[in-house]
């Protein structure tokens, strides 16, 4: 029998819009899970699905034989080879322009990476936007909810004064105001500028481009779709529009290599960029309430677990409870689409 129980009991969907709507300071965290239902592989699937796309890249680099033993133990518990040849990939990664850039191209290839239209991300941004959230973390390299951003600001820019209504599926609308989207700035006693709020935080050197409308989406794992200066911090984000790859020369700085902005299993961004980390936890602190959906805080991601933990009010919506403190956190047994409706119906329509 399990005896462990959650931090209050019996915790439902109506138990966490209650307190949501109670909330002036919610941060939204998602992970791999959300996107699970696009088909975008979960976890070390994403690097033995590569392997079996380049196996002669993978013998060139010496790291077929164990890719072959990883295969052999799918669906095994432990799943030992899969862990050592993740393991060895990353270092022959850190160190292959060729491997960056085919495994970057292979990434962005996969169906739903670059984005899809999608209601349960759709929801999940549009609560953002709305402000039923304040912050929005994601683990995710997907650019599943910047689709459905962009999507949103695509049909907002042919009139910035008016609200946007967007249509889910199953015919209910949510409607954003204009000013969720944009900031008004007066240049003289006639003339605005439009400024859209969105942006994106993945590196230190992005923190120094928010201004003080802007909203960005923590996006604290990279992307496949970034490539990175040392000296200006993100750059061609839609890789798919900007013919660039890995170790071209940065377009403003030259004398710059472009480099992948990814964060691999067994790091993080308390190391990788302390400064953005500081600003995360410092979120995390202040909010009044923390939703989680998606996000098993397994392995090297136990760092942003355990700071959510935290918390004294934390709400876990997955499938299963994992590797989550049910003494710390309301756990709810529930998936992205229940979130998704929940925040539909109490409060996007």
């Amino acid at each position: 029998m399990d005896t462990v129980r959650s931090k209050t009991d019996k915790m439902s969907l109506s138990n966490l819009a209650d307190n949501l709507k109670k909330s002036k300071n919610a941060v939204l965290v998602v992970g791999a899970g959300i996107s699970y239902t696009t088909g975008i592989p979960l976890g070390y699937r994403i690097p033995m699905e590569y392997g079996g796309a380049h196996q002669d890249l993978l013998k060139e680099h010496s790291i077929l034989s164990i890719w072959q033993k990883a295969n052999e133990e799918k669906g095994k518990t432990p799943e030992t080879f899969q862990e050592q040849f993740v393991v060895e990939f990353i270092d022959v990664y850190l160190n292959s322009t060729e491997l960056q850039q085919t495994f970057l191209d292979w990434l962005s290839e996969l169906e739903a990476m670059s984005g899809v239209k999608s209601d349960i991300h759709a929801a999940f941004v549009i609560a953002w936007l709305n402000r039923v959230f304040k912050h929005l973390i994601t683990t995710n390299w997907d650019f599943l909810l910047e689709y459905q951003i962009e999507a949103i600001y695509e049909e907002a820019y042919f009139d910035p004064f008016a609200s946007i209504t967007y249509t889910y599926g199953n015919g209910k609308t949510s409607k954003l105001p204009s000013d969720r989207l944009f900031f008004l700035e007066q240049l003289d006693a006639e003339d605005y500028f439009w400024h859209p709020r969105w942006d994106i935080v993945a590196q230190e050197s992005d923190l120094e481009n928010l201004n003080r409308w802007s909203r960005p989406v923590w996006k604290i794992h990279g992307s496949p779709f970034f490539l990175a200066c040392p000296a200006c911090g993100g750059f061609s984000r839609w890789k798919h529009t900007n013919k660039l790859t890995v170790g071209d020369p940065c377009p403003t700085h030259a004398e710059h290599l472009l480099q992948p902005e990814l964060t691999f299993w067994g790091y993080g961004i308390d190391n990788q960029s302390p400064a953005v980390w500081k600003r995360l936890k410092g979120h995390l602190k202040r909010s009044d309430m923390i939703v989680v959906c998606g996000f098993s805080g397994a392995g090297s991601d136990a760092y942003l677990r355990t700071k959510i933990e935290e918390h004294p009010n934390t709400w876990v919506v997955n499938p299963d409870a994992g590797e989550w403190d049910r003494s710390s956190v309301n756990y709810i047994k529930g998936t992205a689409s229940d979130l998704a409706n929940m925040l539909i119906s109490d409060f996007l329509t």
